[in-house]
């Protein structure tokens, strides 16, 4: 039976300050634009007349919100930066896919048959995978002119993937050159194979049907997490031989609600942020857990990290702030 104690390396956070932003409602997605320095983080702006679903855009050499941008009619569902052609594409339950230049003006739309949940971005490969309520999964792949602020996409095959299965989340498994896509039922996880086009796992356990609306993959420990707003938290290790299914791993204590996980590259912990509770810290080898290890007072939503500069970034819906912390290695 495995320990529910183990070592880590406490860093070391030194708060640099924080943002207080015009939104009346803080999601949690943010992305980090390189090529401008500038974070971009999406909310809702409510009024009498109308509820704007929006981009706030926070200036990292000042420190300021600079720009709220009309983006969506209804709830935006992801953020996703394409670094090397510093394209911001966003997703919405208003059925659109839209795609961004660096100076936030879209450059290209599409409108699809229900809401749209998620999207990865295969950067190397060259191609964009969306999905969301509708039949399979919808790709696409950069066409058009040379010049990065015109770039557009186009709609290439789609994944079929099987008719009750309707897409929650998405993430790329580059190692294997898989694709995990979370399910809207049954607490599913369908592995798509890149080279040779199929479903090759189902990955499920048993008696359980809730959405699967969170997947993250860390290549040090090749492993696939997988949470969702009501669902308790599971994880797949891919590192089992050639062939064979991924092994499916549960916590130890009982992990719900998650909406943001992020490795501690000095010790490779796993830094877990869930709806309305304070920071915990996992070590994904053994599956234990210590809770409410108090990395951030507050109740923050999302994390995102800044590896250029060693600064974390926490969203707190509550209060509608932005905080940033320089980190160093603790002992």
């Amino acid at each position: 039976m495995t320990s529910n104690t183990f070592s880590i390396v406490r860093p070391i956070l030194s708060p640099l300050g924080r943002v207080k932003t015009s939104l009346t409602s803080i999601k949690s997605l943010c992305v980090y634009l390189s090529d401008v320095n500038l974070l971009v983080v999406s909310g809702e702006q409510f009024s009498p007349e109308i509820t704007d679903f929006v981009l706030l855009i926070i200036d990292l050499r000042t420190g300021k919100q600079i720009r709220v941008k009309p983006a969506h009619t209804d709830l935006i569902s992801q953020l996703r930066f394409h670094s090397s052609r510093n394209l911001l594409f966003t997703t919405s339950l208003d059925g659109h896919l839209r795609v961004w230049n660096h100076h936030l003006k879209c450059i290209d739309d599409f409108e699809f048959e229900g809401p749209v949940w998620a999207i990865e971005l295969l950067q190397e490969q060259g191609f964009i995978v969306v999905g969301g309520e509708f039949e399979g999964l919808k790709v696409f792949e950069f066409a058009g002119s040379d010049d990065k602020s015109k770039a557009v996409i186009r709609q290439t095959k789609d994944i079929k993937t099987p008719s009750n299965r309707y897409c929650a989340s998405l993430k790329f498994i580059k190692p294997h050159n898989f694709l995990a896509m979370g399910c809207r039922e049954a607490e599913e996880v369908l592995i798509y194979d890149w080279n040779t086009k199929n479903i090759k796992h189902r990955l499920r356990r048993e008696y359980c049907y809730e959405i699967v609306d969170y997947l993250e993959y860390f290549e040090p420990t090749d492993t696939l997490i997988c949470a969702g707003s009501s669902m308790d938290s599971i994880y797949w290790n891919f590192s089992n031989p050639k062939g064979k299914s991924p092994k499916m791993c549960a916590f130890e204590e009982s992990l719900s609600n998650v909406s943001s996980v992020l490795m501690n590259k000095f010790d490779k912990t796993f830094w877990v942020c869930q709806y309305n509770k304070f920071l915990n810290v996992m070590n994904i080898e053994n599956g234990s857990l210590k809770k409410r290890h108090l990395l951030f007072d507050k109740r923050g939503d999302t994390l995102l990290f800044l590896t250029h500069n060693n600064i974390l970034v926490v969203t707190e819906s509550k209060h509608l702030q932005i905080h940033f912390f320089r980190i160093t290695k603790g002992i």
